[in-house]
């Protein structure tokens, strides 16, 4: 191979890994998806307690933590500006997730008295710390799992904002469009208002809001972050936190019965940030709930994901730190343009244990450019020492290192939710009968609940015999056993996980084959799940890579065949 033929293939392995980076960064925004969304019943009257459960599961290939799990209310409205969201609560937090790792967590909520009739969305979405890993909680539509019920009630009493009249600053504003987020010019005046609509007795509705910096769950983790020190104190970014919160309010307005007014949120000039404006009226239990995007024009960075793989780290083993960046001053996950609007100093630590007290591993800073579009940065590295607990800094400054944009701490501390599945099966064949037995659990023997089917086939593999069933962390069962030997096989539908066993001619009653984990015994492997630390790669990613890999090392070809005809 020429000189020029190695150079250029060089070239296309390194695009082919950048664009796997490019495509994880995206594929961080569905990080967690959400399984069976379960309630216990399909109707509730008005002031009943709603309960049931969601299975949540880390998809990607790094480890999440300090996770939250936000469930919204939604009344189904059929409306193009989308339904009214009358609640938000916090499921879970605090928890962690390994790849293909899962949690099931269990809902309880009490309806208002006086909500309206009619059918209704639980929507629900999943941050971990600073970045947003299932969905958009401040985008309608943008959620990872949704399940439906219906409520009935003789006598409503509820308020709630007409989301077909939102105007912010003057201009028409729909909650469900990306489109719609119309940025504001530096130096305008911000305003957003809108109609309120009362249904059943007169009474008092109190309206609060509150400006956050990008949303809500981002903002109190930095200001955690700030009050742990962080974040400096005397930082840009600390001051950026401080404006924001100053833009607060609560007024109470009385309304007549089944009436409609109008409300106005003066909210003033901003410096330029991508700021969620959250609105919440009431009227004794019930309650609307508003989120109005407001990005102000002007240079603004921000760390959209960060994680370290593989996790745990081990001693001299090659390791990642992997960021994922963008300017923030427009919808940049959904937008076409890629063109740099600025340049940023990315500055990452590393520690075993926590930041104050723990060992540094490795550090490194970077100049980056910043586009709309999200962007990865890839930090390669040998680990000095095995560590099962981590915490990573990173911190975005302008490029002279003068000001803090941005600043993220993501902590690794293994967990019983962070441990990956384990699908064992066991079988043997007695007086023409298979008696099996199924176990789901995580590393650790902690009981896990998911769905198998179990098929017994032939020794040619034809299938005579399955059975779909729930599974919770244990499942006995048999099956009459064909003639002349048998294959068993079981999936798990949840994770994607497959084990199976077989018992060939002749059989004995006191023989038992044990079926290894994940594709064990001597039938055909299945797949297996991720190990912590392993790095697989999603389908999406693959096709991403695959395609892009093909496409350059066709222009590598062309090139070269250019390269070597100019030669001659």
């Amino acid at each position: 191979m020429s000189h020029m033929s190695r150079l250029l293939l060089s070239f296309v392995c390194l695009l082919v890994l950048a664009s796997i980076s490019f495509a994880q960064c995206l594929e961080s925004f569905n990080a967690v998806n959400a399984g069976e969304f379960t309630l216990s019943a399909g109707t509730y009257r008005a002031g009943d307690t709603l309960s049931g459960s969601i299975l949540i599961t880390n998809s990607f290939n790094y480890s999440l933590s300090a996770s939250t799990l936000v469930i919204k209310v939604v009344r189904d409205t059929n409306v193009s500006f989308g339904g009214d969201v009358v609640g938000e609560f916090i499921a879970a937090q605090n928890f962690s997730l390994a790849p293909m790792a899962s949690d099931r967590v269990t809902i309880t909520r009490r309806l208002p008295a006086g909500m309206a009739p009619g059918k209704y969305w639980l929507t629900a979405y999943v941050h971990s710390g600073t970045f947003d890993t299932g969905g958009a909680s401040f985008m309608d539509g943008m959620y990872i799992g949704t399940t439906s019920f219906v409520v009935t009630n003789d006598y409503p009493d509820y308020v709630l904002i007409n989301r077909s009249t939102i105007l912010l600053s003057g201009q028409q504003y729909a909650p469900t469009d990306v489109s719609s987020q119309v940025e504001q010019a530096q130096g305008a005046n911000v305003s957003v208002s809108f109609n309120l609509t009362n249904v059943g007795e007169a009474g008092t509705v109190s309206v609060t809001y509150r400006l956050y910096l990008w949303d809500k769950y981002k903002t109190l983790e930095l200001e955690r972050l700030l009050a742990t020190g962080v974040i400096p104190a005397d930082s840009a970014l600390a001051q950026r936190l401080k404006n924001a919160s100053v833009v607060a309010g609560i007024t109470s307005i009385d309304v007549s019965a089944n009436s409609s007014t109008g409300v106005s949120i003066p909210i003033g000039v901003l410096p330029s940030d991508a700021y969620l404006l959250e609105i919440e009226a009431r009227k004794k239990e019930s309650r609307s709930l508003l989120d109005v995007r407001i990005p102000v024009k002007g240079p603004m960075g921000a760390i959209r994901f960060a994680a370290v793989s593989p996790y745990a780290l081990e001693q001299s083993k090659p390791a990642r730190v992997l960021a994922c960046l963008s300017s923030i001053t427009e919808m940049q996950d959904l937008s076409e343009d890629t063109t740099p609007q600025m340049q940023a100093d990315l500055q990452i630590a590393l520690y075993s244990g926590n930041s104050t007290t723990g060992t540094p591993l490795y550090s490194d800073s970077r100049i980056l450019p910043l586009s709309p579009e999200v962007s990865p940065a890839t930090f390669d590295f040998l680990p000095t020492a095995n560590a099962s607990e981590l915490t990573l800094l990173l911190y975005l400054y302008t490029p002279d290192g003068t000001t803090l944009m941005d600043a993220s701490e993501v902590h690794y501390a293994i967990t019983s939710s962070e441990r990956p599945p384990i699908f064992k099966l066991q079988s043997a064949e007695a007086g023409g009968m298979i008696k099996y037995t199924l176990s789901l659990t995580d590393s650790a023997g902690g009981p896990l609940v998911g769905n198998v089917v179990i098929f017994v086939m032939d020794t040619g593999r034809k299938t005579v015999n399955s059975l779909s069933t729930a599974i919770t962390g244990k499942f006995e069962g048999t099956f009459a056993a064909p003639p002349g030997g048998y294959i068993l096989e079981a999936r798990e539908t949840t994770r994607g996980l497959m084990v199976n066993d077989t018992n060939s001619t002749p059989y004995s009653a006191d023989r038992a084959r044990n079926g290894g984990q994940n594709g064990g015994g001597s039938g055909t492997p299945g797949p297996q799940p991720p190990k912590p630390g392993t790095e697989p790669l999603s389908i999406i990613t693959l096709i991403a890579a695959v395609f892009l890999a093909a496409v350059l090392a066709a222009f590598a070809i062309y090139v070269l065949k250019m390269f070597k005809k100019k030669m001659e």
